[in-house]
């Protein structure tokens, strides 16, 4: 076996975000740059309204109340957080596609030893699950926090 196959087998033992990994790395390449782009624009969406809430409430002009936006902040983490994994798998398959037809070179031992940390790293979602829960976390006690001083206004307990 060649260092540019192990390298190839380096790269194929990346775990997929978007399902299974059978289906071959041109079909794994479409999936994911479609599911990038739809994840972009769902949260340019979601960021747009979240901005516009922000800047238009206070001038009384929003069509949209704060109070509501926790749900919609919660979606849009759950569409930003994804995409760096999204952007180094979709750059790996590449890199796959690219090294196919390509022979060793000199050095090639220690670039192979650098991305397998990289796919080890990248296959850990432990770091990624860290930052759901803080990020949750806050947006829920936030939301509660106004949610009570929003009965508490209403009912004149003070």
């Amino acid at each position: 076996m060649t260092k540019i196959d192990e390298r190839k087998n380096i790269i194929i033992t990346l775990k997929s975000m978007c399902g299974e990994r059978k289906k071959g790395i041109d079909k794994r390449i479409q999936f994911i740059k479609g599911l990038s782009i739809l994840n972009l624009i769902i949260a340019i969406i979601c960021s747009g309204i979240i901005i516009a809430t922000i800047i238009l409430e206070p001038l009384g002009l929003g069509y949209f109340k704060w109070e509501m936006m926790g749900l919609l902040t919660i979606l849009n983490i759950n569409f930003v957080l994804p995409l760096p994994k999204f952007f180094f798998e979709f750059k790996l398959l590449n890199l796959h596609n690219k090294i196919s037809d390509k022979k060793d070179f000199i050095g090639i031992e220690k670039l192979n030893a650098e991305l397998k940390t990289i796919v080890n790293q990248l296959n850990k979602d432990v770091k990624y699950n860290m930052f759901y829960l803080p990020l949750i976390l806050v947006i829920l006690i936030s939301g509660i926090v106004q949610v009570t001083s929003k009965i508490q206004t209403l009912t004149g307990i003070t």
